[in-house]
C-alpha cells in the first residue's frame, strides 16, 4: 500500500523521524564498535570467550536496525541518504512536489 501525506501530516512526522534517526545513529555506532572488536578478536591468535557474546550483541543491533528500516517502510517512507540521514516522504495535495525530503539535524525539511 502506497502512502502519500498532505503537507501538515508530513510536517508532523518530524519528531518521529528525529527519534528513529537518533536510534539508527546510536545503533550504527554501537554496531561499528562491536564489529571492530569482533574483527580484532578473530585476527588474534588467542581464543577469547568474549567473541560469542560480542557476535550475539552485534546480531541484536543488526536486527534492531532492520526493525527501524521496516518501521520507515510501514510509514511509506524511504531512506535516500545516510550522511546525514535523509528520508523521502511521499506527499500529495495542491502545489505538492510529490515528495518531501527530511534530513536529520536540519530545522526546516522541505
Amino acid at each position: 500500500m502506497k502512502i502519500a501525506y498532505d503537507s501538515s501530516s508530513a510536517d508532523a512526522l518530524a519528531p518521529l523521524l528525529e527519534s528513529i534517526g537518533r536510534e539508527l545513529s546510536e545503533r550504527r555506532t554501537r554496531l561499528d564498535a562491536l564489529d571492530l572488536r569482533i574483527g580484532a578478536l578473530r585476527e588474534s591468535p588467542f581464543f577469547s570467550a568474549e567473541l560469542a557474546a560480542l557476535e550475539s550483541a552485534a546480531a541484536a543491533e543488526r536486527r534492531e536496525l532492520r526493525h527501524c528500516h521496516e518501521e520507515l517502510e510501514r510509514l511509506g517512507l524511504s531512506v535516500v541518504g545516510t550522511m546525514p540521514l535523509t528520508i523521502r516522504i511521499p506527499t500529495r495535495g495542491p502545489g505538492s512536489t510529490k515528495n518531501r525530503v527530511w534530513r536529520q539535524g536540519q530545522e526546516s525539511n522541505n
